[in-house]
């Protein structure tokens, strides 16, 4: 059975704010998700890096699967985005770049919007945080 909504997340060399962003992740009350991350780093796949595999392996402990993509050469973010594109296999898809927090009815409430309106496309407000170090 395939999931409802896969999240995209496309990275470049930001490991410390990829793994909070999954982390983050776990904690959304709406749970029938998958992650795709596609990464174009220079110095080797982001998703390798410990903090990183931490978060990835709570997703998945947390029944949420996680396909990790490299995807090189870089070709800038609309190729990123549609490379994830391709990737996904829900019939719902929600882009979260790699420094965004989400609030943990965030996902929940894209959907319920989406579907209550019978649109195919919804936005949501954020605050971007920053991993100083």
């Amino acid at each position: 059975m395939r999931n409802r909504i896969t999240v995209l997340i496309p990275s470049y060399n930001r490991p410390a704010t990829l793994a909070v962003t999954l982390t983050g992740l776990c904690f959304q009350q709406f749970c029938d998700f998958t992650v795709a991350i596609s990464d174009q780093s220079d110095s080797g796949p982001v998703y390798q890096d410990s903090s990183v595999q931490t978060a990835i392996g709570l997703l998945e402990k947390k029944g949420h699967p996680v396909c990790q993509l490299s995807n090189l050469p870089r070709r800038r973010l609309a190729q990123q985005r549609q490379f994830l594109l391709d990737s996904a296999t829900s019939p719902y898809c929600l882009y979260l770049d790699d420094d965004v927090l989400l609030e943990p009815f965030v996902v929940g409430n894209m959907l319920q919007a989406l579907r209550e309106e019978q649109i195919g496309f919804v936005g949501q407000a954020l605050i971007r945080y920053v991993v100083q170090g």
